[in-house]
């Protein structure tokens, strides 16, 4: 019964995979169309990848049409490679994003960076933001009792839409009703990415002079590229991950995971690529 139960999965696995190429190939072209100035070099790559994408998916539809067993038997080998190498991927990425929590629970921070996430209709937040905020505001009372200093929390996030409204402001409201003194919070209402998150938040350190260590305090699905992206902008944190709602964890950590597949996309294409070459030359061979 248990193998039988590992077939099914695995056909489930190796039959997403098309999907999940075609996905990053329109993902790639939409990066490359809405950059406002893209590099040449990220250009060719991008469009080079959708291509050889589009082309493999295009050559199984054909073989299927075709009926050719052979070249079918040949693809499907192919998209068991792909689907072992996504699975891997998948599974690394999850451990890490566990691995950076853990490594950095218990250290000693006296500036808490929470990262915003978007708002509810009515400008409340979120359970995912609450998660992230009560995790803070424990960290506050800890750091608090520890240090004995001053902990400063910065939200960050910037409005959402249309709205003028931002997530730091949303965030900010909650911290004071549930008690943390308005004079130990600072706004930070323009980022609307991961990456203005950081450049703005280390700005706004500068300016009021901050000092001692900051813990950057995200949800867990979220950790390895918030990582990622911080040590691209060299702004030096602990890593503290929040819980999420369990009917929320399976979409969230798999759109995070290609997120961080594009994010790091020049190595992770290259693999698809060569294996993608590697198995259209076995087939015409």
């Amino acid at each position: 019964m248990f193998r039988y139960f590992l077939y099914i999965i695995s056909g489930f696995f190796i039959a997403a995979v098309p999907f999940v190429l075609l996905l990053i190939a329109i993902l790639a072209i939409n990066q490359t169309v809405r950059q406002p100035s893209p590099r040449i070099s990220r250009t060719i790559f991008n469009l080079i990848l959708a291509f050889t994408l589009l082309v493999f998916v295009g050559a199984t539809i054909w073989a299927l049409l075709r009926l050719n067993d052979i070249q079918i038997q040949e693809i499907i080998g192919i998209y068991i490679y792909l689907s072992i190498y996504f699975v891997g991927t998948f599974l690394c990425y999850i451990t890490l994003n566990f691995a950076i929590s853990l490594w950095s629970r218990g250290k000693q921070a006296t500036i808490l960076l929470v990262l915003g996430s978007q708002l509810d209709d009515i400008d409340n937040v979120t359970n995912v933001l609450r998660r992230r905020l009560d995790e803070a505001i424990q960290m506050y009372y800890r750091q608090k009792s520890r240090t004995h200093s001053k902990i400063t929390i910065i939200v960050t996030g910037g409005p959402q839409h249309q709205s003028t409204y931002s997530e730091a402001e949303g965030m900010e409201n909650y911290l004071i009703q549930k008690g943390i003194p308005a004079e130990d919070i600072l706004l930070e209402p323009r980022a609307k990415n991961t990456d203005e998150n950081f450049k703005f938040a280390n700005e706004l350190i500068k300016e009021h002079r901050l000092s001692g260590k900051v813990a950057v305090i995200t949800s867990r699905f979220h950790l390895m590229r918030s990582t990622y992206i911080a040590r691209q902008s060299r702004f030096k944190a602990y890593y503290q991950g929040a819980g999420t709602p369990s009917y929320l964890w399976p979409f969230s950590i798999i759109r995070e995971y290609i997120a961080y597949i594009l994010l790091t996309s020049e190595l992770n294409y290259a693999f698809i690529i060569l294996l993608i070459a590697i198995g259209l030359f076995d087939i015409l061979n």
